[in-house]
């Protein structure tokens, strides 16, 4: 067996998160299962609402065959938040402010939207607001439709709603979380072949041509360390230049330097 072969094999899940309310929070969760990354994950805090329409946190799956970075999965698409409804179209939310939009979007009432429930902290509720929107934005502006004026003048007070502020106030015990569906990802995520990540600590490589985001901490060209060492676990990206990296093994939490 040559030296790469025994290098292992892993999931790595990175989440970095820019918040104006503390300080940017850095992880990697590693291990060679999904079933065992999914417990990793979940043993963290949950993901708020606010992170994802605030922050746009990076939120990726990076495959890593024998110690190469091979292929990266974006988890956006597989973002839910229990409404079946609202999951159709929180891609369309999520794309104000990440990526270039269609100009027919609403944006700027979107945008709107999220900024009005900003105020309270909570976004969940904003999402029905959204999804009303949309469903009947599409309604009013698909090529050669009808949609009768009933649905055109629901959409006009809809916008005039959302352009005064005179939108629903949240619940405050809304469940205000989303989260990652385990099912679609292991749908899109490759098996891995043995040996698969142990306990202790490994350096990973990026694979020829495989293509890096400069929102990654791993990114040669990205703002964290370049030659971060990875743990079974959590691994504190954010804290790597001071040497500080957390473990978790058998359910023992750890910084090991």
């Amino acid at each position: 067996m040559t030296q790469n072969e025994r290098l292992p094999s892993f999931y790595l899940l990175e989440y970095v998160v820019h918040s104006a309310r503390e300080r940017t929070r850095a992880n990697a969760y590693a291990h060679g299962t999904l079933a065992g990354l999914r417990e990793q994950w979940e043993k963290s805090p949950c993901l708020p609402a606010e992170d994802v329409f605030m922050g746009f946190p990076f939120l990726y799956l990076w495959v890593v065959r024998r110690g190469e970075i091979t292929q990266g999965i974006d988890l956006y698409p597989l973002l839910r938040t229990g409404s079946p409804e609202d999951d159709r179209m929180l891609p369309r939310v999520l794309a104000v402010g990440r990526t270039e939009v269609p100009r027919d979007e609403p944006t700027k009432a979107i945008s709107d939207v999220l900024n009005f429930y900003w105020d309270w902290g909570i976004f969940r509720a904003g999402l029905s607001v959204l999804t009303r929107l949309l469903t009947l934005h599409d309604k009013v502006t698909a090529p050669g439709a009808d949609p009768g004026e009933s649905v055109r003048a629901e959409y006009a007070r809809l916008l005039e709603q959302i352009g005064n502020g005179d939108l629903p106030e949240p619940d405050d015990d809304e469940d205000d979380d989303l989260f990652l569906d385990w099912d679609a990802i292991a749908d899109v995520a490759p098996r891995l072949e043995e040996p698969l990540l142990g306990p202790g600590g490994w350096d990973v490589r990026w694979a020829e041509g495989v293509e890096q985001n400069e929102e990654s901490y791993l990114s040669e060209n990205g703002m964290g360390n370049k030659d971060v060492r990875l743990y079974a676990g959590r691994t504190d990206l954010a804290w790597h230049d001071d040497d500080r990296l957390y473990e978790e093994d058998k359910g023992l939490d750890r910084f090991s330097s």
